[in-house]
């Protein structure tokens, strides 16, 4: 059975595919597959459906034109962006059409700048761009930052005053400066002149800065506590410690251990004379059995109920005029219970 084929201008004969042209073979009447038979259905049905739409007036410009949606109030999109605009600016007033109102899901707020209520999102300050922009323009600026001249190679910068250093250089100089080690300096222990190879270097040996940091920590002893307790429950560890604070695996900090030792001195026990008294355990560490601070019995030896100040001899408690027994001669007089010293 011979059919109509497309011309050779293009056009689809009698004889051809209603959607691509194409040639039908078989009994094929209409469509040359199933493909161009379900996208000539979708095609019908969204002309009924642009039918029952029917035609609307555009809010805007007032011309007729065919409904592409149920809900459609302009004609283009150009007279789409001029009705928003109006809806911006009514704020959920009226329609001009039919006095609807139509409530907005934004957030209500006022305009900063011309103390216009509207709506738009949420921590929006302005009611237009207009408003943002002379609000802008009406802002204070900021003042200039200070011009400095650097010291070194004479050049002027700008520089916040807060940030200004002791010495006026330039980003530049400042760097040359930092990165020139080693270079001469002066010992802050003894006062003999070295080779400084780090920023950090301030003293001419080991030995002047351990010197050094024992002066600083000699002078407080709230300091020297801290590093003894540190010490004393690092090694009653063996070194399970985990660089964690002592603190922490104690359970208190160092002000509530000198609040607990101060509210349990002996006669003459200040401060200031740590170092002739001690912290001593209550109980003896000898009688506590662990290894790691997450044991029970760690947590017993440790408590501030099992800690109180103890003259580390009986002279010097003879001496303050108290009675008590030396930490040195109770640990001589009961080698098993000897308590350790923690300084």
């Amino acid at each position: 059975m011979t059919r109509n084929m497309p011309n050779n201008d293009g056009n689809i004969t009698a004889g051809a595919c209603r959607v691509c042209g194409g040639s039908l073979a078989g009994t094929q009447k209409k469509y040359c597959s199933r493909r161009c038979s379900k996208r000539a259905q979708k095609r019908r049905a969204a002309a009924r459906h642009k039918e029952a739409l029917g035609y609307g007036v555009c809010c805007i410009c007032g011309a007729r034109y065919k409904k592409q949606k149920g809900n459609a109030k302009t004609c283009s999109w150009l007279c789409s962006i001029e009705w928003k605009k109006a809806l911006r600016v009514k704020n959920g007033e009226a329609d001009r059409r039919n006095g609807r109102v139509y409530p907005s899901q934004r957030s209500p707020g006022v305009c900063l700048h011309c103390g216009r209520a509207f709506l738009g999102r949420k921590g929006r300050k302005y009611c237009t761009g207009e408003c943002s922009s002379e609000a802008c323009q009406a802002r204070p600026r900021t003042p200039a930052r200070p011009i400095v001249v650097c010291s070194v190679c004479g050049i002027k910068y700008r520089i916040t005053p807060a940030r200004l250093p002791p010495l006026n250089l330039c980003v530049a100089c400042r760097r040359e400066a930092k990165g020139k080690y080693p270079r001469p300096s002066t010992c802050a222990m003894c006062g003999i002149s070295f080779e400084q190879k780090q920023p950090r270097h301030k003293h001419c040996s080991k030995g002047c800065s351990r010197r050094a940091n024992w002066r600083k920590i000699k002078g407080n002893p709230r300091t020297r506590i801290d590093n003894n307790m540190r010490k004393a429950i690092g090694a009653a560890l063996n070194g399970s410690k985990n660089g964690r604070s002592w603190t922490t695996l104690a359970g208190y900090s160092l002000g509530d251990l000198v609040a607990h030792l101060e509210a349990r001195f002996a006669k003459g026990m200040t401060l200031g004379n740590y170092g002739e008294w001690e912290v001593d355990h209550v109980r003896a560490r000898s009688k506590y059995r662990y290894s790691k601070p997450e044991q029970r019995a760690f947590g017993r030896c440790w408590a501030l109920q099992n800690l109180a100040p103890r003259w580390r001899t009986t002279a010097i408690a003879m001496k303050h005029g108290s009675t008590q027994l030396g930490n040195i001669e109770k640990g001589a007089k009961t080698i098993a219970e000897a308590q350790p010293v923690l300084i």
